[in-house]
């Protein structure tokens, strides 16, 4: 049996996907002592959040930058607000990048 999807499950269930991926590493990124080297902690929103700007357009991109940084910032206990901004800021220049100057594909 084939199962074909329509253009808005298909969105959402990308969106989903991409959520879970956010609130995944999220939560890895905040545990305490986790991946930690001589106490430096990684971070792993960021470049989620950078990587799904690359291949979304302008607002949806900065949207999800700022829902990235917003929970970058619960997690960090730093001003509230700040990582969203930037993320918001870095995704939206990606976004543009991509759009004028990158040509997308899977070596970049």
């Amino acid at each position: 049996m084939k199962v074909e999807f329509g253009k808005n499950a298909r969105a959402v269930l990308k969106w989903g996907i991409y959520l879970l991926l956010l609130l995944l590493l999220c939560g890895l990124q905040g545990a305490p002592g986790l991946f930690a080297v001589w106490g430096v902690k990684p971070v792993f929103v960021a470049p989620l959040a950078v990587a799904v700007a690359f291949f979304e357009r302008e607002g949806a991109s900065a949207a999800f930058g700022v829902a990235a940084g917003f929970l970058w910032d619960l997690s960090a206990g730093k001003l509230f607000g700040f990582y969203g901004m930037v993320l918001l800021v870095c995704c939206a220049a990606v976004t543009l990048l991509s759009m004028y100057c990158i040509r997308v594909n899977l070596a970049n």
